[in-house]
């Protein structure tokens, strides 16, 4: 009896790219060399059985990144590669999925690496790769060379874990589990997690003045769009536009179709946009279409936490309006989430589609001489495409570098006093201080993944900075964060499995730990009036406890985030001050600002109570006097009021 199976049918973008059918039966049958391993979206064959190169790329959910297996590649005994290409075609066929869907091609290239390391230590000890599988004493000190590498300590274990869950006569590899070897394993990459340093969230200030700056950079480009796409389309079509004195000087001279640099630039408008950004011939300018598209990735990142290479797998058709154009979702063919090519959203922002609307403009542009597929149409095509000539073109960009971006300037991204401690009160137990990435006076780096975490944690609409900045630049991005990843949105069902790799899972793990941080800034570090019962009984009986030691406060903060933890402790901030009732409050849904005036869980701060009155003064002055919405407001305006009268008298 056997089993049919085809490798990769669930991350094949259509039916003529799959490999062949393999018969999997109780013992290994090796496939013949003439077996299709890949084949590419016309159905032609890439790669067979018997190559010493398989290409996996056509099943990449990474269309920017080739994935091949070079088995050959420094190895002296071709026994190891006849034993390399059994197992990995094993674990193509036979390890499972999330979803028992089949194993995605990152995590074939991940183990061949490991396997081709082993085979290469194997060597060294004139073994082949199944006896060092079979000894554990080679294991053992594989493992203590590689003791630094966690990424490989981690590869190295699911190879055990697969060896361990399959019958050794399909394997041809007589292992077995060795509780002590899996034991010294898992010490060593213990041993990293722990010192792992965690991806630090950008402070406040930074983060809006930078995204405040780039925003600047994307309304110039917005006005010069036109021109720059119609430069890009002439610098391809046309091999003696905008050529340069410097490279070509006399060369051009006498083509009657040549345009020069000078010319060029004064003819599309773009002089002054390109003296601004140093722009002074092709090389340059390809380099500027790149910072635009990395300044437009940064903006993305921002507005939906979204990872590096989800971002650059997003095609031109990634937006979706819902309830008339008022909420916004980025929508990307993910295959981390559930083993298999799904459909994804993230929540976003309406002001990123301005930034999507450029990307597809110079994505067409680029794509020009391409001839693209229906299922091709990306939103980060490669600038090395930006040449009248192109002998071998890219569709999708390769991930951008730290200064692939328009330059932001030093006033804005200056790492200052304040910063620091922000970040010391948000991740209080790395020494901040002494990491010269983040010495007072530098510049602040960005990576992908700082946005992702920063978003989570500002999202969560925490007391640990000052939001006022934040959410005049997000507008309606966090509350429809909020509702959709933490209050039970239509969507409730598939977060109960949140996959660890999606923003959602950040938010909703981290909202206690954030909470609870807020909650100690709120009463433990903040010396301002409260004007509530519940405020004033929870004041009190932390000056029992500490007095006025703000240090013993901040030593003790482990055993509070732990009380958030096991729920005896609740918070959450409002626009008076916080709330500390457990259950669901139908207040908030009705998002008045008067709704938690009595009751008996709220605390309110005078501090919070004038600022809210103040603004929605301002708010009921631009209103319609004979609207609803006035009579309302104003209404909540007076309740204010009447509130505030009540708590100076007392």
């Amino acid at each position: 009896m056997s089993i049919s199976i085809i490798p990769f049918k669930n991350f094949s973008k259509n039916e003529l790219s799959l490999p062949d059918k393999y018969e999997l039966h109780r013992t290994f049958i090796e496939p013949g060399n003439d077996y299709a391993i890949s084949r590419d979206s016309k159905g032609i064959v890439l790669s067979k059985y018997g190559d010493n190169i398989w290409d996996l790329t056509p099943y990449s959910s990474t269309p920017y990144q080739s994935h091949t297996i070079k088995f050959e590649k420094d190895l002296r005994n071709k026994e190891n590669i006849v034993q390399s290409k059994r197992l990995i075609f094993l674990i193509m066929t036979m390890m499972g999925g999330k979803t028992g869907s089949g194993v995605s091609v990152v995590t074939v290239i991940s183990l061949s690496s490991c396997l081709y390391w082993l085979s290469i230590y194997a060597e060294s000890f004139n073994k082949t790769l199944f006896e060092a599988l079979e000894s554990k004493k080679i294991l053992r000190k594989f493992i203590e060379k590689n003791k630094d590498v966690y990424s490989r300590l981690n590869k190295f274990k699911s190879v055990l874990s697969f060896l361990n869950k399959k019958s050794n006569k399909i394997t041809g590899v007589k292992y077995q589990e060795d509780k002590k070897l899996l034991d010294f394993l898992n010490s060593y990459m213990a041993n990293h997690l722990a010192n792992k340093k965690q991806t630090p969230v950008i402070p406040s200030s930074i983060y809006v003045a930078s995204i405040k700056e780039r925003w600047q950079q994307i309304n110039l480009i917005e006005k010069n769009i036109e021109s720059i796409c119609l430069f890009i389309k002439n610098i391809i079509n046309t091999k003696y536009f905008a050529a340069s004195n410097k490279f070509q000087g006399q060369k051009y001279l006498f083509i009657e179709e040549c345009i020069y640099w000078e010319d060029a630039q004064e003819a599309y408008n773009l002089t002054e946009l390109f003296d601004k950004y140093s722009i002074k011939n092709k090389p340059d300018f390809c380099s500027f279409i790149r910072k635009i598209q990395g300044t437009c990735k940064h903006l993305i990142h921002v507005y939906s936490g979204m990872r590096q290479e989800e971002v650059l797998s997003l095609k031109t058709d990634c937006l979706e309006f819902i309830d008339e154009r008022k909420r916004t979702r980025i929508i990307g063919i993910t295959t981390k989430l559930e083993g298999t090519r799904k459909r994804v959203s993230w929540v976003t922002s309406k002001e990123i589609e301005r930034v999507i609307a450029i990307l597809i403009k110079i994505a067409t542009s680029l794509s020009i001489k391409l001839n693209l597929d229906s299922d091709e149409n990306y939103l980060f095509i490669s600038t090395s495409n930006l040449k009248s000539e192109v002998s071998n073109p890219k569709i999708v960009s390769t991930p951008y570098l730290a200064d692939d971006v328009l330059p932001l300037s030093d006033q804005a991204i200056t790492i200052k006093e304040e910063d620091i401690e922000e970040l010391e009160f948000i991740d209080y137990q790395r020494d901040w201080r002494r990491d010269e990435d983040f010495g007072i006076g530098k510049r602040w780096s960005f990576a992908t993944h700082q946005y992702r975490r920063s978003l989570a944690v500002y999202s969560i609409q925490s007391g640990l900075v000052s939001l006022g900045a934040l959410q005049v630049q997000f507008k309606h991005l966090f509350r429809d964060m909020s509702f959709y990843y933490q209050n039970g949105s239509s969507s409730a069902k598939d977060l109960l499995n949140i996959h660890s790799d999606h923003i959602a899972n950040d938010i909703n793990t981290m909202r206690t730990e954030i909470e609870a941080l807020s909650f100690m800034k709120f009463f433990l570090l903040d010396d301002d009036e409260l004007i509530s019962v519940q405020g004033n009984i929870i004041k009190n009986s932390i000056y029992e406890k500490y007095g006025n030691n703000k240090m013993l406060i901040l030593e003790d903060r482990e055993r509070t985030i732990k009380k958030f933890k096991n729920g005896e402790l609740a918070w959450r901030e409002t626009m008076l001050g916080g709330c500390t009732q457990f259950e669901p409050c139908e207040s908030r849904l009705k998002r008045s600002l008067i709704a938690c005036i009595g009751c008996t869980s709220a605390v309110h701060k005078l501090k919070n109570l004038e600022s809210v009155i103040k603004k929605q003064k301002k708010f009921v002055d631009k209103l319609d006097k004979n609207s609803i919405e006035y009579r309302n407001e104003l209404y909540d305006l007076n309740k204010l009021k009447e509130y505030h009268n009540r708590v100076k008298k007392d």
